[in-house]
């Protein structure tokens, strides 16, 4: 039998060194640790509400971190400890039931996401323990130095706190899926209150001052994120996705950036195509992994 505990504040000392090797599992795994001791409090709360040690015979076996927002569930970290490899078939298949039952039951989690970039026999792992390939992602680079100039404009429009509505309105057009569950004001907000978050560089896209964009610049440690970029799909196919990211490369390259990084579904093949004409070139490719709690929409 599996035990879950919470992780209180002796542990941080306890287990620093297991959880000081966070991306031996998995390359992606966060650093719990580190972004932890630099956060806010009300951060704090947040991310020790969704972490939790395992145990099996009064041994620590993994350590997982998620965040969940609107009942889907990241997985920020899986760490496992010496145990964890020794543990049966059984077992494995108990871990994320066994989680899952120990986070608040108000979080009401439909399905666990969880990015891997690691050897053959860890993702073997996460299939016992019923994990599922959801899609790739591709990472991509672009050297502002050789970012090509364009002849053709649109306007952009910072963001800012009184556009929360019109962003939300925005982007779960852009991102509409049966598969997403879209975000709301207090999603942007916890966004905002993150160090990542990089107000200077938020864009809404104009068209005759209708709005028909947004996308926005992240700083993940050292490196610069675009992300939630997109256009409504009404004015999709006419070119101005690639006029609105050259509008945000231009303002970002006038910062002094000089390297930005983005990640994007290797199924997505016009928006790779977009990256690509622009100057950005693949980094690094990593898998998804989907773990469904609940199928409603399967």
């Amino acid at each position: 039998m599996i035990d879950v505990h919470l992780f209180t504040n002796k542990d941080f000392k306890l287990y620093e060194k297991t959880l000081s090797n966070y991306d031996e599992f998995n390359s992606l795994n966060e650093d719990f640790l580190g972004i932890y001791s630099r956060s806010s409090l009300f951060n704090k709360i947040q991310y020790k509400a969704g972490a939790r040690l395992l145990f099996k015979e009064n041994e620590p076996i993994v350590f997982i971190w998620c965040e969940t927002r609107n009942g889907i569930s990241k997985i920020r970290s899986i760490i496992p400890f010496e145990g964890f490899y020794d543990l049966s078939y059984q077992d494995l298949l108990e871990v994320i039931p066994s989680f899952t039952n120990a986070l608040p039951i108000y979080l009401e989690i439909s399905k666990f996401e969880y990015e891997m970039n690691g050897p053959d026999d860890h993702e073997r792992i996460l299939e016992i323990m019923g994990f599922q390939h959801n899609r790739g992602i591709i990472t991509m680079q672009l050297d502002l130095s050789n970012l090509k100039e364009s002849k053709e404009h649109i306007k952009i429009k910072h963001f800012k706190v009184d556009d929360v509505k019109k962003r939300v309105e925005l982007q779960n057009k852009i991102f509409h899926s049966k598969y997403r569950i879209p975000i709301n004001s207090t999603d942007i907000l916890l966004e905002i209150s993150k160090k990542s978050y990089l107000p200077n560089f938020a864009f809404f896209c104009l068209l005759d001052e209708e709005y028909i964009g947004f996308g926005q610049i992240t700083k993940s440690k050292t490196k610069y994120y675009l992300v939630n970029f997109g256009i409504i799909p009404e004015y999709r196919g006419k070119g101005l996705s690639k006029l609105f990211l050259h509008e945000i490369l231009n303002a970002v390259k006038k910062e002094a950036i000089q390297r930005l990084y983005l990640d994007v579904s290797s199924n997505n093949e016009p928006a790779v195509k977009i990256y690509r004409d622009a100057g950005f070139e693949s980094q690094d490719s990593t898998l998804t992994w989907m773990y469904v709690i609940k199928d409603d929409d399967y």
